[in-house]
């Protein structure tokens, strides 16, 4: 017998995981062959030589041929197991049909030979799976620590984990029955091989990496993480590995995690692949809605796709970009569960709707069936919370497309009723993409609201008092709580004015906080976030911003509805020596306190400023008419003015009155503060609208 396996088993396969040609591959076969059969049949050398004469010129279909003539002529296992190992690296089917021929011989001619059987069964994949899994079966009886054999049969229920995960088989029209029972026993002997092999070899690549992403296909993330930690203290380089981690620390919301796993990919990335995660999967997204922004010119979709990104951050506090990392993380479990023999998984066409969309909410296979109409074929159901898609199965690879209604006479159908080819390509044009902002922490709303004073250190500035309400679900027994703020002031093509980020202890007692930014007068946009230290639980307000300008001219600040106006430091929003605790919600019952400041009024000659304020309070339209203690006289009016003569030695001053609003009807009412200077001849005013409420 010949014993050529050994030594060329490892060296066939180094070659083909370096991309070695197969003539190379093919001519070392026949030096090792040559050596063997020379130690049998002296007359076999002469043929061996002719075969490599043949390879050496690149005429492999003649050397092929005169290796299946030295089979025929010598029953020998080693020569059927290497000429079918060589033919099974080959694509082509009729090629792996006769390797498989090539190695069931050897396997039968040495029935005992792991090595044989082992490849057998190996390729009995492609042809018969049942059969593949028994004959991997038979190969433990023969090695109870053959590793490959356990990976193969985690292999083969790993893929009938995948197949039948969330299917359904059609019983009748109306029926469907689940096969969730039949995965989970495939799941579970998927497992168990997986952690044979770990049990025999804890630092198993391929067994590490695909149990971890079995776990990751089953939604039990922490424990894939350990089996690709596990691998990553070996292989730090692996993008493999690194992607693996990225997807699952955001999918747990450790998103600090999550990015720099993502990054260290990116270094062990080829260009190709970080391409297509930096440019062309972005494009995909993108297009066709703002193909005319972009235009054709790489360069400058590049700059749009990066500012895009920018735009759509959805926390500026931290380091790194959550929309970013949730198109990362789509494109990551498009290429780990959807790719094709043909295709990456984000090209696919279920790839683009998780690009697009991310992941649906539910997932209905339907395995195929005869129906009336044709061969159902099989079929995947995606639900979303404003949509629904449906893949088919048409050519029986895997490869899912939009499903649509069969052609007349069309024996082939899905098994999806809608057209989805129709809706994704109204949907790329109107509504291209849908992103819901995900926190490492809970998101939580924020009350509050914004009032505009001018600044006494910085005249020419203005502060912008946003008045915050903490909501008692972060509120908790401590007196404070430590929240690390951020104030972000864009212009309007979204260059970055301002930039503020404390970290500051706000007190619980009555949940009402202030941040306060002194800002030049502009108009843009801003986002001001709020991040509890300990829970990460977060909250975000984002919104245009018109800074006032206050000044030269006449002008008045915001309106305030307070409580009580103190004359030290006990409330919230300090204004020189009062302060006070804002309405944020401008909801009022019974009396309150009106504060506002005016600006810049002008001075007679003997230095004192002469004004008349006017205070309107008005039931909005459709609301029932004004009820007062002056009910008698104005009882077919809807709206009261307050009218006041003021004179003073000041050009700014602060003002405020108690308004006694008991007597009005529930309701929504405008109040308007108008000021007309004396001196100037100019007026000046301020709105604000308030619900009263009467406790009965």
């Amino acid at each position: 017998m010949f014993v050529l396996h050994g030594l060329l088993d490892v060296t066939y396969w180094k070659m083909v995981a370096s991309g070695k040609s197969i003539l190379k591959i093919a001519g070392m076969i026949l030096t090792y062959a040559s050596v063997a059969l020379a130690q049998r049949v002296d007359s076999s050398i002469y043929y061996i030589n002719t075969a490599r004469q043949y390879l050496s010129v690149g005429d492999t279909q003649a050397a092929e041929k005169l290796l299946e003539q030295l089979i025929k002529k010598f029953e020998v296992p080693d020569l059927f197991y290497l000429l079918g190992k060589l033919k099974a690296v080959r694509t082509d089917y009729s090629e792996r049909n006769k390797a498989y021929r090539l190695l069931k011989k050897a396997a039968l001619l040495e029935p005992g030979n792991i090595k044989y059987r082992l490849a057998y069964a190996t390729i009995l994949k492609d042809f018969a799976r049942v059969s593949a899994y028994k004959e991997f079966k038979e190969i433990l009886k023969l090695d109870s620590t053959s590793i490959e054999a356990y990976l193969n049969r985690s292999e083969i229920k790993d893929e009938d984990f995948t197949n039948y995960n969330n299917s359904y088989r059609k019983l009748g029209d109306e029926f469907l029955a689940s096969l969730q029972e039949y995965a989970n026993e495939d799941f579970k002997e998927a497992e168990k091989y997986y952690r044979t092999v770990l049990s025999i070899d804890s630092i198993n690549y391929k067994a590490n990496y695909k149990l971890a992403l079995l776990y990751m296909k089953a939604g039990n993330f922490e424990d894939a993480v350990g089996f690709l930690q596990r691998l990553h203290r070996i292989e730090k380089e692996d993008a493999n590995v690194n992607l693996a981690l990225g997807f699952c620390y955001y999918k747990l919301r450790k998103f600090t995690e999550s990015s720099r796993f993502y990054n260290l990919a990116f270094r062990y990335m080829t260009y190709e692949e970080r391409k297509e995660y930096d440019y062309e999967s972005a494009l995909k997204m993108l297009q066709p809605v703002f193909d005319e922004i972009m235009g054709n010119n790489e360069f400058k979709r590049n700059h749009f796709i990066k500012f895009y990104w920018m735009v759509n951050d959805p926390l500026y506090l931290t380091d790194y970009n959550e929309r970013l990392l949730e198109h990362y993380s789509r494109l990551t479990f498009s290429n780990l569960f959807l790719s094709t023999d043909h295709k990456k998984g984000w090209q696919t066409d279920r790839g683009e709707v998780i690009l697009r969309f991310g992941e649906p909410l539910n997932i209905m296979r339907i395995r195929p069936s005869m129906g009336e109409t044709g061969y159902e074929m099989k079929t995947d159901i995606w639900n979303y919370e404003e949509m629904n898609f449906g893949f088919t199965d048409m050519a029986l690879n895997n490869n899912f497309i939009f499903s649509a209604p069969p052609l007349e006479k069309e024996k082939v159908v899905s098994q999806y009723a809608l057209n989805s080819h129709e809706l994704i390509q109204y949907l790329r044009k109107s509504y291209y993409s849908k992103y819901v902002p995900v926190y490492e922490g809970d998101h939580f709303t924020m009350y509050s609201k914004d009032y505009y004073f001018k600044s006494f250190p910085y005249p020419s500035k203005t502060e912008v008092h946003i008045v915050f309400h903490i909501p008692d679900s972060i509120r908790t027994d401590v007196d404070s709580l430590n929240i690390e703020t951020g104030f972000f002031f864009f212009d309007r093509y979204h260059n970055q004015i301002e930039k503020i980020v404390e970290n500051k202890y706000f007190g619980t007692n009555s949940g009402l906080n202030e941040f306060v930014a002194a800002l030049k007068p502009d108009i843009g946009f801003y986002s001001f976030e709020l991040i509890e230290k300990s829970s990460r639980k977060t909250s975000v307000k984002r919104g245009t911003l018109s800074i006032p300008n206050y000044g030269k001219l006449l002008s008045l600040s915001s309106l305030i509805l307070a409580d009580t106006v103190y004359s030290a430091g006990e409330g919230i929003l300090q204004r020189g020596p009062y302060s006070f605790n804002p309405h944020t919600n401008d909801t009022v019952i019974g009396r309150v306190y009106l504060y506002y400041e005016v600006y810049n009024l002008q001075k007679n000659d003997e230095g004192f400023v002469e004004f008349r304020q006017n205070i309107t309070i008005k039931r909005n339209e459709g609301e029932e008419g004004l009820l007062s203690s002056i009910k008698n006289l104005f009882s077919k009016r809807k709206a009261l003015t307050l009218t006041n003569k003021y004179r003073a030695d000041r050009n700014d001053l602060q003002l405020f009155i108690r308004l006694d609003l008991s007597n009005l009807k529930s309701g929504n009412y405008d109040i308007e503060v108008e000021i007309e200077d004396l001196i100037s001849k100019k007026n000046a005013k301020s709105k604000l609208q308030l619900d009263v409420i009467q406790v009965m």
